[in-house]
């Protein structure tokens, strides 16, 4: 049911993102055109980190992507939340370096 929600909210024109603050969207197009300015030599990146220079391309996929991501946090992704639910709890699952970003929601009808 939340996933449905948050599907159709996602499907709308940008402005599914209106009231969402600036810095909780990313572009991927941006992204591609940021990692070029700061990389614009990949082979060099690719000698300096050990990366395959295919695993590096891989980044060419968003050239002129529409895609955009949005991050927002806790405590605004809670805040985002239709009517009904409540409940809500985060759970950290993993011990890796980013588990805390990637935790299991759950939640109860109100």
């Amino acid at each position: 049911m939340i996933w449905g929600w948050i599907r159709r909210r996602l499907r709308r024109k940008r402005s599914a993102f209106d009231d969402l603050p600036e810095t909780l969207l990313a572009a991927m197009g941006a992204i591609l055109q940021r990692f070029n300015e700061l990389h614009p030599d990949r082979d060099e990146l690719a000698q300096r980190t050990g990366w395959p220079r295919a695993a590096i391309d891989t980044i060419d996929v968003y050239r002129g992507s529409p895609v955009m991501y949005v991050f927002p946090n806790r405590q605004e992704f809670t805040a985002a939340l239709p009517g009904g639910i409540g409940d809500v709890r985060f759970t950290d699952c993993g011990s890796y370096d980013l588990a805390n970003c990637c935790p299991i929601l759950s939640f109860r009808k109100a």
